[in-house]
């Protein structure tokens, strides 16, 4: 599915521009300085280990909302930690965060499509669950009758009691 390539893509760039920043070199606070070193593995670790499984499985069933909400929520969580990281480089810094903010942009517009997707997969599931539920129920097959054996007019008649002469 080519939404899924377009993640993959705009996905791997973003990694590629968080690599690039030299938390040491810029002019941030030591503290600044740790948290943005923290974003870049915290964005490594889940471009590395969660997101190729997430977009495979939205890849592998397109039609399942759920697997593509995941993928959306996971996507959602590392742009906001880019951006987060650029916007907290100052104006010295520019430079650096220009390639962070630009691959955030390209992947947040593939987010949005995304979220357009699930939109009308959903709207797409709904409309047909109505449809369902609006055409009148088959009727119930009737049960079979029961079989009730009175007695076996064919068998051996009942044994019965001689009368004893008094």
């Amino acid at each position: 599915m080519a939404l899924g390539e377009n993640l993959r893509a705009s996905l791997a760039a973003l990694g590629e521009a968080m690599a690039l920043l030299n938390p040491g070199g810029l002019h941030i606070p030591d503290s600044a300085q740790q948290a943005l070193g923290d974003s870049q593995a915290s964005i490594r670790r889940n471009l590395r280990d969660a997101m190729p499984g997430l977009i495979a499985g939205f890849e592998a069933e397109p039609d399942n909302v759920a697997a593509a909400f995941r993928l959306y929520r996971d996507v959602s969580a590392v742009v906001t930690v880019a951006q987060r990281s650029a916007e907290m480089l100052p104006a010295k810094d520019a430079g650096a965060a220009q390639p962070v903010e630009s691959t955030a942009d390209a992947v947040s517009r593939d987010l949005g499509r995304l979220g357009d997707f699930i939109e009308a997969r959903g709207q797409a599931d709904y409309s047909r669950l109505r449809q369902a539920a609006a055409r009148p129920a088959a009727p119930a097959a009737a049960p079979a009758p029961r079989t009730l054996i009175i007695g076996d007019a064919n068998g051996a008649k009942p044994a019965t009691k001689k009368k004893i002469p008094h």
